[in-house]
């Protein structure tokens, strides 16, 4: 495996990064809301499918505030991986009823990834959807918070176009 590196994350990551919006992820995930009766086994399963990727060498992970990150914050509190993985996970999701991109939503998402993965802080933290209509500097303020706060080591946007 092949690794780089991300200024102000101290872990190399790896070239190949996992992302966990995948059908065992999301059984664990239901398992873990209690929405399967056989919580153990879809837990175990995710458990088994990360075990392979990290035994693979990847220790960067894609999650995202709707998806992954309760099976992955389970498997790196019982594997006591949280000093060896990187954490990217995204926030901000837009929903059927609204644009998600406000300062409450990115802190909101933002805090609640953080209880979800049990760590102090996210490696990489992405805002998962634009709101074209809203400026890039109102955005950045909240986003800055969190980095000031040092809850999050750096920033990045996912679906947004180059221009923005």
């Amino acid at each position: 495996m092949q690794y780089g590196h991300i200024d102000h994350v101290s872990k190399p990551i790896s070239h190949i990064v996992f992302g966990t919006a995948t059908p065992k992820m999301f059984a664990a995930f239901r398992s873990v809301y209690g929405e399967a009766p056989d919580f153990e086994a879809r837990l175990q399963e995710a458990f088994q499918l990360l075990d392979d990727m990290y035994a693979e060498g990847v220790n960067c992970f894609d999650c995202s505030d709707h998806y992954g990150e309760e099976p992955l914050g389970e498997w790196l509190e019982a594997r006591g991986l949280h000093d060896k993985v990187v954490i990217l996970t995204k926030g901000a999701h837009h929903n059927r009823w609204r644009k998600r991109v406000t300062d409450f939503d990115i802190l909101h998402d933002a805090h609640n990834s953080l209880a979800k993965l049990k760590t102090n802080h996210l490696d990489i933290y992405m805002l998962h959807r634009d709101d074209p209509d809203k400026p890039v500097c109102e955005i950045m303020e909240a986003l800055n918070e969190f980095v000031r706060a040092g809850q999050a080591l750096r920033l990045g946007a996912s679906n947004w176009t180059l221009a923005r």
